[in-house]
């Protein structure tokens, strides 16, 4: 059974995903020095904000 869950869940799997990922850090990163890492603490703010 798959379980619900909810937007702000998921977009802590993203950012978990995104921050172990070092294929997809080198990818984002070639649009800036540190993006994955901004992006990352931008979702978590955001995640931490709608609890």
């Amino acid at each position: 059974m798959i379980e619900e869950i909810n937007s702000d869940e998921a977009f802590s799997y993203i950012r978990k995903g995104h921050s172990a990922n070092p294929e997809f850090q080198d990818n984002i990163n070639k649009f800036g020095e540190r993006v994955v890492e901004y992006i990352s603490e931008a979702i978590e703010y955001y995640v931490n904000r709608h609890k």
